[in-house]
């Protein structure tokens, strides 16, 4: 059961932060699966950056920060 190595993916390839005043998850999820053009799967939250991670996303907006070097401090 190795299922759990691809946190190294969200590393290098699928962690994108979408930039936004949201600082709770759950209305997060509310944004993210009421908006049809967004597609991906919600990781965490960085509450300090008001923004919250997503798995694999896309947005037509592109409001993505498409960085790798991001301080991958949970609260």
């Amino acid at each position: 059961m190795s299922n759990h190595d691809d946190k190294s993916e969200w590393h290098s390839r699928y962690l994108h932060f979408w930039q936004t005043t949201i600082k709770q998850e759950k209305e997060a999820k509310i944004t993210l699966y009421n908006d049809i053009n967004v597609k991906g799967k919600i990781i965490g939250m960085d509450s300090q950056a008001n923004r919250f991670c997503v798995q694999d996303m896309e947005t037509p907006n592109s409001g993505l920060n498409d960085n790798n070097n991001n301080n991958d401090d949970n609260h």
